[in-house]
């Protein structure tokens, strides 16, 4: 997760340019991600990458059973688990 976390905190835009030499989409978009929120944002820059809790799991759930992708009797509990996440913006630097 480490990597991942300087990664999409923009370290990795070198590396984004590398593979993406044919596809300049590719480059721009993720150049953006800072800018836009797209990584960091809300609970993502006190809980750090990845942030997510049981009541946004709900919201997720709710809406897809809203939209018809998700049957309501599905046990959305099952599909997550917090003991990876919301362990800080620091947590995977040590």
């Amino acid at each position: 997760m480490g990597g991942a976390v300087d990664f999409f905190v923009g370290y990795g835009i070198d590396a984004v340019n590398a593979i993406a030499q044919g596809i300049p989409k590719i480059t721009v978009a993720a150049s953006n991600f800072p800018e836009y929120g797209i990584i960091l944002s809300d609970a993502a820059e006190k809980q750090g990458i990845g942030a997510m809790s049981d009541a946004s799991w709900k919201s997720l759930f709710d809406s897809m059973v809203d939209t018809k992708i998700s049957k309501s009797n599905v046990n959305y509990k099952k599909a997550h688990t917090l003991q990876f996440a919301n362990k800080g913006v620091g947590y995977y630097k040590k």
